[in-house]
């Protein structure tokens, strides 16, 4: 990528974070108080099951804007610290965009299959196998990179 697209693409970038990470924080606000009774909820409903969704969605990308934003801002001016914030975004990513993420995933799914009727049984079945073909690509990885 040119340089100077690539420059005017990350400053960008670096403004945007402000109002994703604040209306994201509104988001949350917005939500925190339903979603403080429906995670307490032992009997969940769809209802319960979206709100819990958009909290865990929201939260995570907060986490994972403002841990970039470190970066990008790191990178952008030169400092010492971008290469070990670049090892450590590996951990941030597994907790808030993969974990996280499935997380919401799960809750906006299973809310779906309650306000249907279709049963939660698929969902968790969904979430099985997607947990297992990842296992089997990270052993795949390993295999491969073992051989190399």
């Amino acid at each position: 990528m040119n340089a100077e697209i690539n420059e005017t693409a990350n400053l960008l970038s670096l403004g945007l974070v402000f109002p994703t990470v604040v209306l994201g924080c509104v988001v949350i606000y917005t939500w925190f108080p339903a979603a403080k009774i429906s995670i307490h909820k032992l009997e969940k409903d769809s209802n319960d099951w979206f709100i819990l969704g958009v909290c865990f969605g929201f939260l995570s990308a907060i986490i994972h804007n403002l841990y970039w934003f470190f970066f990008w801002v790191a990178q952008y001016i030169e400092l010492d610290i971008t290469n070990e914030l670049t090892a450590y975004g590996v951990i941030v990513n597994i907790l808030t965009r993969q974990s996280m993420g499935i997380i919401a995933a799960y809750c906006h799914i299973k809310a779906s299959s309650k306000s249907s009727n279709r049963g939660s049984r698929s969902v968790n079945n969904l979430l099985v196998a997607c947990n297992l073909v990842g296992a089997a690509l990270m052993l795949g990885f390993f295999l491969v990179k073992s051989i190399m």
